[in-house]
């Protein structure tokens, strides 16, 4: 195992206690029932109210998820088509870096041509 696995996993059981803690103290000191009407299916039942609330939350979590998901495959799909193009263009370099420079005898020579003025 790792050292940074390690701390990563130390570092989520830290965060993650308190959180599961506030959220038994929360779902106990709020136990009252209250009426949720299902609105397309015009339908009342009465739950507690920290199950109203917590499913709030984990509904409110998986919207901004669903929203950085999409966001963030745009971004991966530009990252990849950017590495791609950056991979042709090495390519390309390298390809252009071993070629030989051309030697002086394959060289055509200039044409000579006489100006009209000069006699």
């Amino acid at each position: 195992m790792s050292v940074k696995h390690g701390i990563g996993k130390f570092l989520s059981g830290l965060i993650a206690v308190p959180v599961a803690i506030v959220v038994v103290v929360f779902a106990i000191a709020n136990r009252q029932p209250v009426r949720v009407d299902l609105w397309p299916l015009s339908t009342l039942i009465d739950v507690p109210l920290s199950l109203v609330l917590i499913a709030a939350a984990i509904g409110g979590f998986l919207l901004g998820a669903l929203v950085h998901w999409a966001i963030s495959t745009k971004l991966r799909w530009r990252l990849h088509q950017t590495i791609r193009r950056a991979e042709d263009a090495e390519r390309e370099l390298a390809i252009l870096r071993n070629r030989q420079p051309p030697s002086s005898a394959d060289m055509p020579l200039p044409a000579l041509s006489r100006h009209p003025d000069v006699g």
